[in-house]
């Protein structure tokens, strides 16, 4: 799906950037899905921090009586190049931009940690260990919209969720 006209969003958006001057600056994807019938949401993000050397993924799972599901690392070497595939101590992971503004999939195998209190997040993310595997798909149902510095695009979520 090509950007609206006037959107002020093009293909290249979709990319990583150079990055700017500041030592904070930072460059985000975060990704949303969740079961027609409620009974599973989620997301996933990404951060590029290279002013600190590093990037951040999370992957966070909930839903009615079911524990809440962790993956969240922020010391991982930044990926290589201009793509957005991250290895760690038990984490991989990769966004794909398949279609610019039109088509997104996502890839992670982790370990992560299933919290029976949500609260628990909060004070250091301790729970049972889970394996989480995601192979997840993207696809525009909608216009990208600009938003501050970034944009979001309404889209189509499917795939699959591994516990």
């Amino acid at each position: 799906m090509a950007p609206g006209p006037g959107s002020g969003m093009a293909p290249a958006d979709e990319r990583p950037h150079r990055p700017g001057p500041e030592p904070e600056w930072e460059e985000s994807w975060h990704f949303d899905f969740v079961a027609h019938d409620g009974s599973l949401g989620g997301f996933v993000r990404l951060v590029l921090r290279p002013g600190e050397g590093t990037a951040w993924y999370w992957a966070y799972l909930a839903g009615p009586r079911r524990a809440v599901v962790v993956v969240r690392d922020h010391e991982l070497e930044p990926p290589p190049g201009r793509t957005l595939e991250l290895r760690g101590p038990g984490l991989w992971a990769q966004l794909i931009c398949e279609s610019p503004l039109d088509h997104w999939s996502a890839g992670l195998e982790a370990s992560g940690v299933a919290l029976e209190d949500p609260a628990e997040g909060l004070r250091g993310e301790r729970g049972h260990p889970i394996p989480l595997g995601l192979d997840l798909e993207w696809e525009a149902a909608g216009a990208p919209a600009l938003e501050g510095s970034g944009y979001s695009q309404p889209a189509t979520a499917h795939g699959e969720v591994l516990l």
